[in-house]
């Protein structure tokens, strides 16, 4: 969050997204992909802040316009 110079602004992602950045974004839930989705989540928010002086709000509906369309389904993952 600092890195991405939003350290003075209150941004909470939800323990669902996070799950869902694990379940879709990394083959594992290993913390160096997972550490480097967030960052890139945080770059965005801070990109849009800067448009627009608000912080948009992260859901399961918009999180791939933040991180790309997902790289895996869950069912891939289990095999």
């Amino acid at each position: 969050q600092k890195e991405a110079g939003l350290h003075l602004k209150n941004i909470t992602i939800s323990d669902e997204i996070i799950d869902s950045i694990i379940s879709n974004y990394t083959y594992e839930a290993g913390i160096r992909d997972l550490e480097r989705y967030i960052k890139k989540l945080f770059y965005k928010v801070a990109r849009i802040f800067i448009e627009t002086n608000k912080i948009p709000e992260i859901t399961h509906t918009n999180l791939d316009k933040f991180l790309g369309l997902p790289r895996y389904l869950k069912s891939e993952c289990t095999k």
